[in-house]
C-alpha cells in the first residue's frame, strides 16, 4: 500500500499546527512568548524560557476513549499533547524575592494558564480535552502546561 505524503506527515503537521495557534492566540492578546518555540517527543530540559509542543500518545479514538472499547482500524486517531509555557520566576540569591516580584511572577502565570486554555478552544472544530497545570519550580524556571488530546 502506497501512503501519501499528506497522510505520512499529519502528526508533525498537527503538532507544528498547535505551536501556531498558541503563538498566535497569545500575540492576537498582546502577551509575548519566548523566542525559543519548537515541537519535540517527551519533556524537554527546562533550562531557559521556551515554548514547546510535546507528543505523549497516539491512539486509535476519538479523544477520551482510549482503550475504553475496541476501535474500528479506519476510526477517528487521537493524539495527547503537552503545551509548554516555561518562564524564568524570581528565586533566592542573596536575598529572597519580594513580595511584589512574587505576585508578578504569579499573575503571569495566571495570564499564561488562561491564554493556554483558550488556545485550546481553537485546535480542533471536532473536540478536544483540555486541561492546563503549574509545574514545579526548578533552577529559576517554571512550566505552565497544557495538556491537549485532539483528533487528527
Amino acid at each position: 500500500m502506497s501512503y501519501p505524503a499528506e497522510f505520512i506527515d499529519t502528526l508533525k503537521e498537527h503538532m507544528n499546527d498547535v505551536l501556531g495557534i498558541v503563538v498566535e492566540t497569545f500575540g492576537q492578546a498582546g502577551i509575548g512568548l519566548p523566542e525559543r518555540r519548537y515541537i519535540t517527543f517527551g519533556q524537554p530540559v527546562h533550562d531557559c524560557e521556551q515554548l514547546t509542543v510535546q507528543f505523549q500518545q497516539l491512539y486509535m479514538g476519538p479523544p477520551g476513549d482510549q482503550a475504553a472499547v475496541p476501535q474500528r482500524c479506519d476510526g477517528p486517531r487521537s493524539v495527547a499533547l503537552m503545551v509548554e509555557l516555561v518562564r524564568c520566576i524570581p528565586t533566592f540569591s542573596r536575598v529572597a524575592p519580594t513580595e511584589l516580584q512574587l505576585t508578578q511572577a504569579a499573575e503571569q502565570q495566571a495570564v499564561d494558564a488562561w491564554m493556554l486554555l483558550e488556545a485550546a478552544t481553537k485546535v480542533n472544530v471536532y473536540g478536544v480535552l483540555a486541561d492546563v497545570s503549574a509545574g514545579e519550580a526548578s533552577g529559576g524556571f517554571q512550566a505552565i502546561s497544557l495538556s491537549v488530546i485532539t483528533m487528527v
